[in-house]
Order: C-alpha cells, then structure tokens, then sequence
C-alpha cells in the first residue's frame, strides 16, 4: 500500500485510515475481502476525503451495502466525485431503484462521461428520430445505462447500419439499448442478414400461400 501510494504515509492513522477502513469493512464483511479491494479496486480510496461523504450520500438515498460495494469494486472513482449528488439525483428521477444493482451502473455511465460529450452523443441520437424523454432515451437508459458509454461514432454508424442499409426503425433501438456494446462486424451485421433472409423467406412463403389460396378458389 505504502509502495503504491506514498502520500498515504501522510494520513493520519487515527483520523482517517482507521475510520476509512472500517467504513470500507460495512461493504465486505471480512478483513480478506476489505483487503483484496483496497488493493485490487482503488487503493486511492484512502486519500479522499469524498469518499465516507459519498457513501453517506448514497446509503441516505437507499443505495443498499452491496450495491455500495459493487459500485467501489467496479469503479470506486465515482465515490471520489464531487457532484455525485447531482448524478444520484438524476438517476433517480428516470425511476431506477437505487436498491438495485443497475442503480450503480447508472451511476457509472453518468459520473463516466463528461457533460459536453453527453449532450454530443444525445444530439446525435436525437437526429436520427429519439428524443430525450421517458418514452424514448430516458427508457433506454433506465433499460441499459451503459449504452451511453458507446462513443458517438459508434452509436452513428450503428444507425446507419440499422436504419439506412437493413431498413430498419431506429426508434426499435431504444428497446433493445444493449446492442450498442456489440460489435458490428462480428455481431450485429451477420445476425441481422440472417435475420433479413428468414423474414424474406417467411414473406415468400406467406405470399405462395395467397397464391395458392387464390388459385384453389377459383
């Protein structure tokens, strides 16, 4: 610990590491398991003073003791922040239980992008038809929120892709928001061809059964 971060020979023992340690142990239960965060998550945690304010922040707004550990083992660096307030806050007008595990992934994907490239990506969904209500963006991200950690020429060439080449509804996207972490070219381009190919052949067969039908009755 000493050698990862030599500013933490500065804190004070009783003042701060202790307390930090035991506030970190209500998390994980076990001194291993406090131990093996610490080291492997954040060992930073002991030099912010953010830190205990922000746990206090969320556990006042419900956020359960596991969900606070998963958020510290996954990115602890969201309890350094600053204004995690506010993303509490927004998070949970769009409805999102702050009991749940999503809660913190919420939290991840706002605290993880900044305000300018927020609004950069939702311009660029909001141009091909979504809007940022409880009806289109709003519900995407209360269904996935990490779909905003997709950069904005990602999220255009997926519409692109979706809309332009394969004729499909953008606004079907917000129903199924995770797509945004797959991969194009690995992923999404073969499915959806095979997918194109059993619709044509279903329309195909639909339209001989008409035929067929038609001739039979006449």
């Amino acid at each position: 610990m000493c050698f990862l971060i030599p500013r933490f020979l500065h804190s004070s023992l009783e003042n701060h590491i202790i307390p930090t340690y035991g506030l970190l142990k209500t998390f994980f239960r076990s001194d291993e398991k406090t131990l093996s965060c610490i080291l492997l998550a954040y060992p930073g945690l002991f030099m912010y003073s953010h830190f205990p304010k922000n746990t206090k922040l969320l556990a006042d707004a419900g956020v359960s003791n596991s969900v606070i550990g998963y958020l510290i083992r996954v990115r602890a660096s969201v309890l350094m922040s600053s204004d995690l307030r506010k993303c509490v806050d927004e998070v949970k007008k769009l409805g999102i239980d702050p009991s749940q595990v999503k809660f913190a992934i919420a939290l991840i994907a706002k605290n993880s992008v900044h305000k300018s490239l927020w609004d950069a990506k939702v311009d660029v969904l909001k141009s091909w038809g979504w809007g940022w209500s409880k009806v289109v963006m709003s519900k995407a991200f209360k269904t996935n929120p990490l779909y905003m950690l997709t950069s904005k020429d990602k999220i255009n060439e997926l519409m692109k892709l979706w809309v332009n080449q394969l004729g499909w509804d953008a606004l079907a996207l917000a129903k199924i928001p995770f797509i945004f972490g797959y991969s194009p070219e690995r992923r999404i381009i073969p499915r959806a061809f095979v997918l194109q190919y059993l619709l044509a052949k279903e329309e195909r067969s639909q339209l001989l059964n008409i035929y067929y039908d038609k001739k039979g009755s006449s």
